[in-house]
């Protein structure tokens, strides 16, 4: 297992050993992707990428068909569990593989490999939990313009362009005047 610093790197996930599976079309691949002119990481992604595939099909990748390749993305997604991310990345490596270094144009397991990032939700504090961080910020010149973002539910930009008169401090509201 390959470390820096301590910490895992993140293509150990697919980490396969260079001298295990030297097949020709693999060695020729990982030259193909140093002429486009990429990072040495992308080379190395790329090429760890089609080994793997190697030592799951337990031969050359060049001999694959288009049913096989397809069966590997499904292994990676439902053994591997890979990421979308990963699989963008895996679908890139092959589809370089196959169609730019093969001229396997016909394939169309590329453009059905999908993937779509999970929706993040941002994190919502409670009235407390923003009082209680508010509590904290004891310049007044920090403080107001603090205060009147979340009261008002304003922008983090827009109190700079608040006058003196826009803001009542009563309904606890700010008013913009129409611009000229």
């Amino acid at each position: 297992m390959a470390s820096v610093g301590g910490k895992l790197e993140a293509y150990e996930k697919t980490s396969v050993e260079s001298k295990e599976l030297s097949y020709p079309s693999v060695v020729r691949f990982a030259g193909h992707v140093q002429l486009k002119g990429v990072r040495p990481r992308t080379v190395e992604a790329y090429e760890m990428m089609v080994r793997l595939l190697a030592r799951w099909a337990g031969g050359d990748p060049a001999q694959l068909g288009e049913e096989r390749v397809r069966e590997f993305f499904l292994y990676l997604i439902r053994d591997r569990q890979y990421a979308p991310q990963s699989m963008r990345q895996a679908r890139a490596a092959l589809t370089a593989f196959y169609t730019e270094m093969q001229g396997r144009t016909d394939w169309t397991v590329f453009a059905s490999v999908k993937t779509k990032d999970p929706v993040k939700l941002p994190v919502v504090l409670s009235r407390k939990e923003v009082g209680k961080i508010l509590s904290h910020v004891r310049e007044l010149r920090f403080a107001v313009p603090l205060r009147l973002i979340y009261l008002c539910g304003l922008r983090l930009s827009e109190p700079s362009r608040l006058g003196g008169g826009e803001i009542d401090c009563e309904a606890r509201a700010a008013r913009r005047a129409k611009e000229p």
